[in-house]
């Protein structure tokens, strides 16, 4: 582990949401991770990735899944051979008929694609595997769960909460669980009420590990992070690296809540195996002085055990929209947009 400041605090009481007052530790990272960051040299990769691609991540080293922008032309999901550039499989195209979607939300954990169509309320589970050979045909299944990030889960669909969230200046107090579960039909009915609105506020992802007994929480929009194990037992959480300044909110006099003068961005990106998780970072602020333009930014890798020790911390000079890691954890793919505005696709060997 490289020198750097990291605060511990083992004896604090957490209350923010309903995971229950538990003694849990907390680190906090300071500055130091940003500062002693490793400059990543950029590799070119030999692929020619059609210009509609929103995200890319490679697949056991030799396949490339595409995240499409879908047109008349070509379908939300592709499969690509890295070697040689051929196309492999291609899936879901959009409209509304039966094996179709409107738009997608796209999640990748490393064997597995989730695409979520939030319009019609359903969702196809894409085992990498098996739709390189040919062997899968998406089946949509109906879903009713409200989250901004859903994976299955032990039969069931887990999700992020959005009514966990509290804010003691704006008098915000959604004290929901951090996850939501469904029911084994994907049904999940909110039993609570909530004074306020804060869906749009609580962007945040999840990484299931089952090797590990994993599930980490990763917020987009705070500098937080929570681990979990898979009882959903709160086992310590991560703040920091600190943002620039305080995110400010505007809540309506519906209690509606949404951000005010920027849109932070935190942990916007994540890839793992099963001996680390590596988050994107940037730190800033999408704002009318940056033209509300994330290739504005750059990004910051930081590396963690699954017990939640920060390991090390790379830099890479451009947004990173998707990243994958290589089989033998030496190298990052990575997806984004240079300071151009153009689109890149570069692997990275981590120092």
């Amino acid at each position: 582990m490289k020198s750097v400041v990291i605060t511990f605090i083992f004896s604090a009481v957490l209350s923010s949401c309903t995971m229950g007052d538990r003694t849990v530790p907390i680190s906090q990272l300071d500055n130091s991770v940003i500062d002693s960051a490793h400059s990543l040299i950029p590799e070119n990769i030999d692929f020619e990735y059609p210009i509609t691609a929103k995200k890319i991540y490679v697949w056991n080293d030799s396949i490339v899944v595409v995240n499409n922008q879908a047109t008349e032309s070509n379908l939300f999901i592709e499969l690509y051979s890295l070697q040689d550039n051929s196309m492999i499989n291609s899936m879901i195209h959009k409209g509304n008929g039966p094996s179709e979607m409107l738009e997608i939300n796209f999640y990748y954990q490393n064997d597995t694609i989730v695409a979520e169509d939030i319009h019609r309320k359903n969702i196809a589970v894409i085992p990498i595997d098996s739709a390189v050979n040919h062997k899968y045909i998406p089946e949509l299944k109906q879903i009713d769960i409200h989250s901004q990030y859903i994976l299955p889960f032990k039969g069931k669909l887990i999700g992020v909460n959005p009514n966990c969230f509290i804010n003691k200046k704006y008098d915000i107090y959604n004290n929901g669980d951090r996850f939501i579960l469904s029911d084994s039909n994907y049904v999940y009915k909110e039993d609570n009420e909530y004074t306020h609105s804060t869906f749009n506020v609580t962007y945040s992802q999840i990484i299931l590990s089952y090797i590990n007994d994993a599930v980490v929480y990763i917020s987009s929009n705070e500098a937080l992070i929570e681990l979990y194990d898979t009882k959903l037992r709160l086992l310590k959480k991560i703040t920091g690296p600190p943002m620039p300044r305080e995110t400010l909110y505007y809540v309506t006099g519906n209690g509606a809540v949404s951000f005010l003068n920027g849109v932070p961005y935190t942990f916007m990106e994540f890839c793992h195996d099963n001996h680390y998780f590596y988050l994107a970072y940037n730190g800033d602020f999408l704002t009318s002085e940056n033209n509300y333009d994330a290739s504005t930014f750059n990004t910051y890798i930081l590396k963690f055990d699954w017990d939640g020790n920060f390991i090390d911390s790379y830099y890479i000079d451009h947004y990173v929209k998707s990243m994958s890691l290589s089989n033998d954890g030496r190298y990052i793919y990575a997806f984004g947009t240079d300071h151009d505005g153009e689109s890149v696709f570069y692997k990275y060997l981590l120092k």
